[in-house]
């Protein structure tokens, strides 16, 4: 028996295939999804995989190419360079799988032993997937790390603080808010806005024109709420770059807000949620 296989339907089909479990293995690993490298990435992983299957339809070691094409897909699109990372990357990708075709094959219907199948290996796959999601959560939540913080060409280490707690969002640039203590910014200044930092500290006022003025650099206010509810504005600056060392991490465009009070001695920045959630 011979089939027909129409290559611009397995293509796309792929193609969203491959996306979704893209998708699902940058959130799970929580890293930042750049779409245009991942429909890159996924589209060059369908052309592979659609000519393998019409090239080797009846090679017994089709599965393995398959296998192959996805470790390839895995490596390049999440700039694996070492094994372990090839390791932990590469499980994500294959524990979302069952839950990318699990969702299609509801929607496709069949056979009712077709579709039981289907959902134990939906609800399995959604279960490891929780899990999994939960045991980074846990282990990332409450953990503090090294913060390299880039502007203007500079570096600067400093130690960050990982809490669900600050769920704060930039509205104008929609960008979690990174919160600072008057430590940071002052090196960031080099001391030039000492006063105007401790003139906020104590009277929630921020001179913004004299910042700008002193520093050359642009801050904006957004809105917040305090522990008591009450509603206050932080200055907010924009930072080139954050990198998180112990993740291998990195962030452009950072807010960084600018806290009234003193965050504790052993950390300087509170870092934002989102980082274990996205």
């Amino acid at each position: 028996m011979r089939y027909v296989v129409y290559a611009d339907v397995m293509l796309l089909y792929d193609f969203i295939i491959n996306t979704a479990v893209l998708i699902i293995a940058s959130k799970l690993m929580r890293i930042y999804i750049n779409l245009k490298r991942l429909i890159l990435w996924a589209f060059i992983t369908s052309g592979l995989s659609t000519a393998v299957y019409i090239k080797f339809l009846d090679n017994i070691f089709l599965p393995l190419f398959y296998a192959l094409i996805y470790l390839f897909m895995t490596i390049m699109y999440f700039k694996i360079t070492s094994v372990c990372e090839a390791l932990k990357k590469t499980f994500a990708v294959i524990v979302s799988m069952p839950v990318v075709f699990g969702i299609i094959n509801i929607f496709k219907g069949g056979e009712s032993s077709s579709l039981t199948h289907t959902l134990i290996s939906l609800t399995i796959g959604l279960f490891i997937l929780s899990i999994v999601q939960r045991t980074i959560s846990h282990k990332l939540s409450g953990k503090y790390q090294s913060i390299i913080l880039i502007h203007s060409g500079k570096k600067y280490k400093v130690t960050g603080y990982l809490d669900t707690g600050n769920s704060l969002t930039d509205p104008f640039v929609n960008k979690p808010v990174m919160i600072a203590d008057n430590r940071i910014i002052n090196k960031i200044t080099g001391n030039t806005v000492s006063n105007l930092l401790n003139a906020y500290s104590s009277t929630g006022y921020m001179d913004y024109e004299a910042f700008k003025h002193l520093t050359d650099i642009t801050l904006h206010p957004i809105p917040y709420s305090t522990i008591n509810s009450s509603c206050e504005f932080m200055p907010v600056l924009i930072i080139d770059s954050m990198s998180i060392v112990e993740e291998r991490k990195k962030y452009t465009n950072i807010a960084l807000g600018i806290s009234r009070y003193k965050l504790k001695n052993d950390y300087q920045i509170l870092l934002n949620e989102k980082l274990i959630i996205n």
